[in-house]
């Protein structure tokens, strides 16, 4: 008999919760216990029980009601999203490329007579020569003065000292590579998505983050197979455009962009020649679309050049009306989303230099053990696929 069933005829109730009559044999009054026990003790004992049980399902359903919310408010609140934006106009006057003038404090070139010391040729603004300033033909020689070279007024941690030092790292890149291998994941993202939203087809997958670090390793080949040079410097003006347009908090995020972004950059001064190394990077994708990834690599061969053109209802990407993207990737895409950083390098190099995928896969193979093609998460998956492809 249970314990509950217990309760209940000692009460006087019955399985339905009604009271018992005096007439059933079950009533109250009429149920004993075994000879020598203590109906009080047991039944405080079995109320006891019972409570621990209750209080012990009341902190589980208090713990699944916190984790109920938290898994709602997340679901409910976007992500933020970094949205790739022009800066503003005062914000780009170090971007542009300067004018190179001659400085000179002599006979002004407009023939209106010699231009004053203490006004600068170049700015035309007054500076206070009292301040700080002397000629250098009758100040005072000054005796040698130990600077001591090297310290700091504040120590500088080992990890300071190591810290990247790269002109962009405060916008969010270690490097040039990982600025333009950024930029062309945002711009290839956005295409898919725009493409996604006039055609209706929800079931392509994109993952920004794996696109992001795939393009950052081979962007440098792509543009080099076009232009038969490096990428643009850190330092250089269209590296310091994108960093501002493209910023980011950390360096795991691709900012999301738009027709109307890409066209503002293609309109600025220094934005023109970036949109060159942009379309010099499509141009060579081109030789090697399964290197871009699923669902990248179909949208690549498809869209046109230039990749942004001007329609009757603003900017939009130039991908042709007709273009069907297959929700399967073929085994080659597969191949190059499986291979490790240096692996995909090589195989994209081969492409590149105008291997077939198959001849590439063979040189590869026959060069590369499987452990260096693969890492251990798709090592078994990596040979099944090597054993499946013709010629292999």
């Amino acid at each position: 008999m249970s314990d509950e069933k217990l309760i209940d005829d000692i009460i006087g109730f019955d399985q339905d919760g009604d009271a018992l009559s005096q007439d059933d044999d079950g009533a109250a009054g009429t149920f004993t216990y075994a000879e020598g026990d203590d109906d009080v003790a047991y039944l405080k004992e079995t109320i006891m029980s019972m409570q621990a049980v209750i209080e012990s399902m009341d902190k589980r359903i208090a713990r699944l009601e916190v984790d109920l919310a938290r898994v709602t408010s997340g679901a409910l609140n976007e992500r933020t999203k970094t949205m790739a934006t022009m800066p503003k106009a005062y914000a780009m006057k170090h971007t542009v490329s300067p004018v190179v003038r001659r400085r000179t404090t002599g006979t002004s070139t407009g023939g209106e007579g010699p231009v004053p010391a203490n006004i600068d040729a170049e700015t035309e603004s007054f500076s206070n020569l009292s301040m700080g300033r002397s000629d250098p033909s009758t100040s005072a020689p000054l005796g040698y003065v130990n600077r001591m070279m090297g310290i700091s007024p504040t120590p500088i941690s080992r990890a300071t000292a190591f810290k990247n030092n790269s002109a962009t790292s405060a916008r969010g890149y270690d490097n040039k590579l990982s600025l333009w291998g950024t930029v062309f994941a945002s711009l290839m993202v956005s295409c898919m998505r725009r493409y996604i939203m006039t055609t209706g087809e929800t079931g392509h997958v994109i993952d920004e983050m794996v696109l992001m670090k795939t393009y950052t390793r081979i962007v440098g080949d792509l543009y080099h197979r076009s232009k038969f040079a490096e990428l643009p410097a850190v330092q250089s003006h269209e590296v310091a455009l994108l960093s501002k347009v493209f910023e980011r908090k950390d360096k795991v995020t691709v900012p999301e962009s738009q027709p109307s972004t890409w066209m503002s950059i293609r309109t600025h001064t220094d934005g023109n020649s970036c949109m060159s190394v942009v379309e010099s990077i499509v141009t060579s994708a081109k030789l090697v679309p399964e290197a871009m990834l699923h669902p990248v690599s179909r949208l690549v061969m498809a869209i046109e050049q230039p990749v942004v053109v001007e329609a009757p209802n603003g900017p939009t990407y130039a991908i042709p009306s007709d273009t069907v993207i297959s929700m399967t990737p073929t085994g080659f895409e597969t191949f190059c989303s499986w291979l490790k950083k240096e692996s995909l390098k090589t195989y994209v190099k081969y492409r590149l230099n105008g291997d077939s995928e198959i001849t590439a896969i063979n040189k590869m193979v026959t060069t590369m053990k499987d452990t260096d093609l693969f890492d251990n998460k798709n090592l078994y998956k990596g040979r099944e696929l090597l054993t499946n492809l013709p010629s292999v």
